[in-house]
């Protein structure tokens, strides 16, 4: 299973900033997930919540500043906050990333497109969003780009109308779908793998406080292609201790529905 690290190394450092990623990657980490925010001038910024204070103790909201702004307020470890320009520059030649877009406009989704396409490493890039919108944007303008059908806990109107898996990955055109571990069923990998999709799950923020083991044999047992979690150094070292159980899996008949 690819190991996936959720906001890099969230647990080890303030989630979407340069130490989690670093750690991320030290870790073994095989792909990095972050989020992108939109700032006033246009800018594609690495931040997962519409106000920064959470991870930098100031109640403003990203959208109403500037990068200019936004590189004037650090991150509560003292960082510069990351933009996906410059994190393309920096990780893309070490690691693969996932592009969450927060927004749900094609205002997002063309920056994000125009920035991946400057890069040399555009194989090594997943963009997902919880939105239709963005994603079928890129689908109808960048067709070579690997685009991600996010489903889970985001769901609001009028978006609920197209949650299910298939309406949403169909209306996007998407091969890789992201489902919150949550909601996974041997029914919904049976969609997948009778579809050809990629299955990547995630686990929510606090989704791996307890038992988190359990939680990755379950996976495993679905046979999931990797998942986005919050401990990326310990499931690749548990990885590493239960690899037996892949080849077991591998004989794993599905059940039919």
């Amino acid at each position: 299973m690819l190991v996936i690290a959720h906001r890099g190394a969230n647990r080890e450092a303030i989630e979407n900033s340069w130490s989690a990623f670093d750690k991320a990657i030290a870790g073994g980490s095989q792909r990095i997930e972050l989020d992108v925010q939109m700032t006033a001038d246009g800018e594609a910024v690495i931040m997962h919540d519409d106000t920064l204070e959470r991870t930098c103790g100031v109640d403003v909201s990203v959208a109403s500043l500037t990068r200019a702004q936004l590189e004037a307020i650090k991150l509560l470890n003292g960082e510069q906050i990351p933009f996906l320009d410059d994190v393309l520059t920096k990780l893309l030649p070490l690691i693969e990333l996932n592009v969450e877009i927060k927004d749900h406009t094609d205002r997002a989704a063309a920056e994000v497109a125009r920035l991946l396409k400057k890069s040399n490493f555009l194989n090594r890039v997943v963009i997902s969003s919880f939105y239709p919108a963005p994603l079928s944007y890129l689908a109808n303008t960048n067709q070579d780009l690997q685009l991600a059908c996010l489903w889970g806990d985001v769901v609001t109107w009028p978006h609920f109308a197209a949650f299910s898996p298939p309406v949403f990955m169909q209306s996007c055109r998407a091969k890789i779908f992201h489902p919150w571990t949550n909601f996974l069923t041997f029914e919904v990998m049976e969609q997948a793998r009778v579809r050809g999709w990629k299955v990547y799950p995630y686990t929510s923020y606090m989704g791996e406080e307890s038992d988190r083991e359990s939680l990755w044999a379950l996976m495993q047992t679905f046979g999931v292609d990797g998942l986005c979690t919050n401990y990326p150094r310990e499931f690749k070292e548990w990885l590493a201790k239960n690899s037996n159980a892949d080849a077991r899996l591998n004989a794993l008949q599905m059940p039919n529905i």
